[in-house]
């Protein structure tokens, strides 16, 4: 599931797209998400019944690698179920959100012994993170409307705002606009909150 969605990106713009999924669009929120994974350490959109093999811990504690978690379908060591009064889990919303402990042995066994099936990312992505995916987007989006005014790279062919709004997209137009993604300070500020700062 996207960060943000062309919808957005249309409010963001006030800009009606002629077509209902444009595949340019589709392109840069791509490129913006794995933008924003990158830079968090993990990827916040929502994921169910997601399946994670670790490797021993050797302490009582164990980071998922897509938090926060929204609910723990399983967990299995070397093989055999983890009775479920055996751990607790920190929930979205909690504060360590993302951390399993195990209530009663630490977490030891086999390489890639340790599996866990759970629900991942956050139920409704925060407006946060989403306000600051589109942004990415937008900006990639108005540069290569610059680009193709300026005549420099290929990217928009034709564009008219006035009554009926339409966008004609000419070959080339994902390369120059995916270049315009990056992440801005104001960005880094926003996401900074939701940034991963432990190790799995």
């Amino acid at each position: 599931m996207p960060l943000c969605t062309q919808a957005d990106l249309e409010k963001f713009l006030q800009i009606d797209f002629t077509n209902p999924a444009e595949p340019v669009v589709a392109y840069l929120i791509e490129g913006a998400d794995a933008l924003i994974a990158k830079y968090l350490g993990y990827d916040p959109s929502p994921e169910d019944a997601l399946v994670e093999l670790y490797d021993p811990t050797f302490t009582f504690e164990l980071w998922v690698r897509r938090p926060p978690i929204r609910g723990i379908d399983s967990i299995e060591i070397d093989g055999v179920a983890l009775d479920p009064q055996a751990f607790t889990a920190y929930l979205e919303g909690e504060s360590k959100a993302g951390l399993v402990r195990n209530l009663v042995s630490r977490w030891s066994s086999q390489p890639r012994g340790i599996e866990i099936t759970y629900d991942a990312g956050f139920a409704v992505v925060p407006f946060d993170i989403r306000d600051a995916a589109v942004r990415i987007v937008a900006r990639a989006f108005q540069k290569g409307v610059e680009f193709s005014a300026e005549g420099s790279v290929p990217g928009i062919r034709s564009i008219s705002l006035a009554g009926s709004d339409s966008i004609t997209w000419s070959e080339g137009a994902d390369d120059a606009s995916l270049g315009a993604l990056v992440l801005q300070f104001s960005e880094r500020q926003t996401l900074s909150g939701y940034k991963r700062a432990w190790i799995a």
